[in-house]
């Protein structure tokens, strides 16, 4: 376990899917807030710093590769998409959107708390 404190923007219609992804998160030390559409998650982006943000790619009102485009317009944080859309083109699609990792659902918990880390450690948010 790390005594780091990072905050990530957790972004996923399913609450299901978000509270497993919270709770990963959490065993690696980090604090979170969650939103269930991109209009949320970008309201939030404005008004608090995060130092990750884990993006859903299919939502109700916009497109996770969509808002990885948005946010790389406007800030610099690293992104983790998670989806069930796992076809190589659908990966590729992702990073070239801007995000620094695509991780396909089902998922390992302990990888994507693991992955998280990594990106926070070694920065990208391009």
């Amino acid at each position: 376990m790390t005594t780091e404190s990072w905050k990530a923007l957790v972004l996923d219609d399913d609450p299901h899917i978000a509270s497993v992804i919270t709770f990963s998160l959490e065993t690696r030390g980090f604090s979170w807030e969650t939103a269930s559409t991109g209009k949320e998650a970008w309201n939030l982006l404005k008004k608090q710093h995060f130092d990750l943000a884990v993006l859903d790619v299919m939502l109700p009102d916009i497109s996770g590769i969509a808002l990885t485009q948005r946010i790389r317009t406007a800030y610099s944080l690293p992104i983790i998409l998670v989806s069930a859309l796992g076809e190589e083109s659908e990966r590729i699609e992702g990073l070239e959107a801007g995000a620094d990792d695509y991780i396909v659902k089902p998922f390992s918990p302990r990888e994507l708390a693991l992955r998280a880390v990594l990106a926070v450690k070694h920065g990208s948010g391009r």
